[in-house]
């Protein structure tokens, strides 16, 4: 598990993000419903939460299987507490055991850097900065008063640098959901929907730990049959047969 880390100053340093192709989204919370959905409706939901385009941009709308590789490391900055520190840990050491990726906690200025998660208040949100990041889309993305997270693709099939800030004004149980909301879309799943409930990728929940269907959604992409690159046809068709078997597995 991460150990409680706090760094407070520059955001990101100069020219720490380069010019990428970025994926840029966030996130509202809100109260939940269950449902149980069938191996077919799963697997259409796994293609709309991968390649789906939340806010109608066609030119973020991702066309190939795209996910992490290796070992990954996130730096924790900004107002960082003790608490904070640990929710993230928990959540990282989920994904972890569901993914196969390996996080491991580095410092803000070092090469080995892939993730940075940036505790701020409201106001700071707006004070991203980077290389290749544009302010007025900061500026829209901050504006929920949320979190949101930037993914960053180099070539289109690998992610190889996210961003993700969270506003510590509000409620631990809303930070808490946040957290594990940015960090799942950040690994190749960043749409979001209010088809299947209760989720981490819908609008009108705010869980704390991935939902069964959750689990199958972010297993799917990870599994290797998965391949980055794959389109959205050779993904729906794997999608089908991997969570047919995941969807006995996992309770």
């Amino acid at each position: 598990m991460l150990s409680p880390f706090k760094t407070i100053g520059s955001l990101l340093p100069a020219g720490a993000v380069g010019t990428f192709m970025a994926i840029f989204v966030f996130s509202a919370v809100f109260p939940a419903n269950a449902k149980n959905p069938s191996v077919d409706e799963i697997s259409k939901y796994f293609i709309k939460i991968v390649f789906g385009s939340e806010y109608g941009n066609i030119s973020n709308k991702p066309k190939v299987i795209s996910k992490w590789s290796g070992n990954i490391g996130i730096s924790i900055q900004g107002r960082a507490t003790n608490q904070l520190a640990a929710i993230t840990g928990k959540h990282l050491n989920s994904l972890s055991r569901i993914t196969g990726l390996r996080f491991k906690q580095v410092a803000a200025n070092s090469p080995m850097q892939s993730i940075s998660i940036i505790f701020l208040k409201r106001d700071e949100m707006f004070a991203i900065k980077g290389e290749g990041i544009d302010p007025n889309v900061i500026k829209k993305l901050a504006s929920s008063g949320g979190c949101y997270f930037m993914a960053f693709h180099k070539p289109p099939q690998r992610i190889v640098k996210a961003i993700i800030a969270v506003n510590i004004e509000r409620p631990i149980g809303l930070t808490d959901s946040c957290i594990l909301e940015e960090i799942t879309q950040s690994l190749g799943l960043p749409n979001d929907s209010n088809k299947m409930r209760p989720s981490i990728f819908s609008d009108l929940d705010h869980e704390t730990n991935l939902s069964r269907t959750d689990k199958i959604l972010v297993r799917t992409l990870y599994d290797k049959r998965m391949v980055a690159g794959d389109s959205v046809e050779d993904a729906f068709t794997k999608a089908q047969k991997i969570i047919l078997e995941l969807n006995t597995d996992i309770q």
